[in-house]
């Protein structure tokens, strides 16, 4: 039998909690009904997110940006959401609602839990270069959290200008599988400005994400764009694998009109939030193929009837990206 209680106090600190945790159950983004009453002067895009507070641009193009609060019942806010504030004094506000989301970027946390990354993206840049050296697996996983999201991406090769010509063949003839599959492979180089009139011309007018490891010119890229943009550079450190000059993801006004979004360098994108079935429609070129195996419980590697094994063979898929698809859905099987 419980203790009898000798007051009333512990009993209301109970009641107190409940009423608490009721009114902290997080809000959902907002209908399209709760935005017709909405004043359009209200609307804003996130375009930096730190913690309890965010950098919010208004839509109305004579206010500047503002400085706000997140009212504490509102889901996880990322840059590029696009939400509505209020004002709560003469210089700050408050974030009362998130809008829906056309997309999200996200990847996997410490807990292999999902972890939105960017909201509302038109494009993605994945930035290469010969030094440091990229994976192709790296690639991989930015595409496949791209085709996810449903969100057009590109690879882009920075510093292209250090390749001999026999060299820069090699490499594009590497990356040939990715232009094959339909994907834009771009050579670029913020030294001869390579590609760079094209690129700018890219961002018009979008939400822009550059991603990919540290050290490969992503920061320099938007230097080369904004001269004026006040973006730290820093050079690579003696192990040759970057190092990290951006702290938080921010979306950066273009003055010819878009956002690129400055997104901290990842080293590893993880997916150990996904399936194997995800995973697959991650890798596009699979798609006509994966739901046709004899066997619905395919492994996808030496089972009979196997129809990605046999569109490798066949050559619809190339062995290195049917290789990529195992090594990481082996990583998957071995975190789930």
């Amino acid at each position: 039998m419980a203790p009898k209680q000798t007051t009333d106090q512990p009993r209301e600190s109970s009641q107190k909690k409940i009423r608490n945790q009721k009114t902290r159950q997080t809000k959902k983004p907002a209908t399209t009904q709760e935005l017709t009453s909405i004043d359009p002067n209200t609307l804003g895009l996130i375009i930096a997110h730190y913690g309890k507070k965010a950098w919010v641009q208004p839509d109305d193009p004579t206010q500047a940006k503002i400085l706000c609060h997140l009212r504490f019942n509102l889901p996880t806010l990322v840059a590029g959401d696009r939400v509505v504030w209020e004002k709560s004094d003469q210089n700050k506000g408050i974030i009362t609602h998130q809008l829906p989301r056309n997309n999200e970027l996200a990847k996997s946390d410490h807990r292999d839990q999902k972890k939105p990354m960017v909201a509302n993206v038109d494009n993605i840049w994945i930035v290469i270069a010969p030094v440091p050296v990229f994976s192709t697996s790296g690639i991989d996983r930015y595409l496949i959290a791209a085709e996810l999201a449903h969100i057009n991406v590109n690879i882009i090769i920075n510093k292209i200008d250090l390749l001999s010509d026999l060299q820069r063949t090699q490499l594009l003839k590497k990356l040939a599988v990715y232009s094959d599959i339909g994907y834009l492979v771009l050579p670029a180089s913020t030294v001869s400005q390579e590609s760079i009139p094209f690129f700018k011309a890219e961002l018009t007018d979008k939400i822009s994400l550059l991603v990919g490891q540290s050290g490969v010119g992503k920061s320099s890229l938007v230097s080369t764009l904004l001269p004026n943009e006040s973006i730290r550079i820093g050079g690579l450190s003696n192990l040759q694998q970057g190092c990290h000059t951006t702290t938080s993801t921010r979306l950066i006004d273009l003055p010819w009109g878009g956002y690129l979004v400055d997104s901290p360098g990842l080293r590893e994108f993880g997916l150990s939030h996904l399936t194997t079935e995800s995973l697959l429609y991650g890798f596009k070129e699979f798609r006509p193929f994966w739901q046709h195996c004899q066997f619905s419980n395919c492994s996808h590697r030496n089972d009979l009837g196997c129809a990605l094994r046999q569109a490798t063979e066949s050559g619809h898929i190339t062995q290195d990206r049917f290789n990529s698809f195992q090594a990481l859905n082996n990583l998957l099987k071995k975190s789930n």
